[in-house]
């Protein structure tokens, strides 16, 4: 949808599209840069062709604070179920983080 929108979306330093909590959604990441030189020249290059947009540049969460996938993949389901039908701002992200950190034992806290 972004990219859609000519808004680049891109992974700082991974191949895989991070996820909140994980490193790895899964989804594997249009673009990747490997240091701010890269982030730079991208944007530079993005303003000598006019583009009027932003870029989005995900930046996983440092190993050591990482989640289990599966943990976070149990607490994303509990949130689910917790919200029932509501959707959007009804389903409330404190919710969302608070779901997490518990199921992920608070692993997920200093990566919020």
């Amino acid at each position: 949808m972004l990219e859609t929108n000519g808004v680049p979306v891109v992974t700082f330093g991974a191949d895989q599209f991070p996820a909140f909590f994980t490193r790895d959604s899964g989804v594997r990441s249009p673009a990747r840069v490997d240091d701010a030189r890269q982030c730079g020249e991208m944007l530079r290059a993005m303003d000598a062709l006019g583009m009027q947009s932003g870029a989005l540049f995900a930046v996983p969460v440092p190993q050591e604070h990482e989640a289990g996938a599966a943990k976070v993949e149990r607490a994303t389901q509990q949130v689910r179920t917790a919200a029932g039908a509501k959707r959007g701002s009804e389903a409330s992200m404190r919710l969302a983080c608070r779901c997490v950190c518990v199921v992920a034992r608070g692993r997920s806290t200093s990566a919020c």
